[in-house]
């Protein structure tokens, strides 16, 4: 008896481990631009995964300070944070200063299930208090590989998207 369970836990973390080994990851280089201002509050952040029919997957990153200013984060509020904004507390850092970045990707959604691979899109958002706002996106195929770059205007700067196959 003690045999079987053991084969079966064995069994599971064997198709766990395969699973993780085969979801797709995405690697995001990001560039926070300096912004010339007076009063200058470092940029709230998020960057998330949607399937085509825009239903929220996987939220990638979210840089904050207080949770109060979350809804600042129009976009991402309205998909991911109105419903579930302390279900993020695993990804979320605190706010950065003008500079480059980089965020990777696991291949897991919200749940901790790999995600199939199909088209997706990649948004990222970025408000600052006493500043403006910014929004892009970019469609993106997993399983196909590929790499995008996006050009912010104001408060995000240059953003490559890397899918690794």
């Amino acid at each position: 008896m003690k045999l079987r369970w053991l084969v079966v836990f064995a069994l599971m973390a064997i198709t766990n481990s395969a699973l993780a080994a085969a979801a797709e990851t995405i690697q995001i280089s990001l560039d926070l631009p300096k912004v010339t201002a007076d009063n200058y509050h470092r940029p709230y952040l998020a960057v998330w995964l949607e399937s085509p029919d825009r239903q929220a997957v996987a939220t990638l990153a979210l840089w904050k300070q207080k949770d109060k200013w979350l809804p600042e984060l129009r976009q991402w509020w309205r998909k991911v944070g109105r419903q579930n904004s302390q279900g993020v507390d695993a990804i979320s850092g605190a706010t950065h200063n003008p500079g480059s970045y980089q965020i990777n990707w696991n291949g897991l959604d919200n749940q901790n299930k790999a995600v199939p691979t199909g088209a997706y899109v990649v948004h990222i958002e970025a408000a600052r208090e006493e500043g403006g706002r910014e929004y892009v996106h970019q469609a993106i195929t997993l399983g196909e590989g590929g790499q995008f770059k996006l050009n912010g205007t104001s408060e995000i700067g240059t953003v490559t998207i890397k899918v690794n196959k």
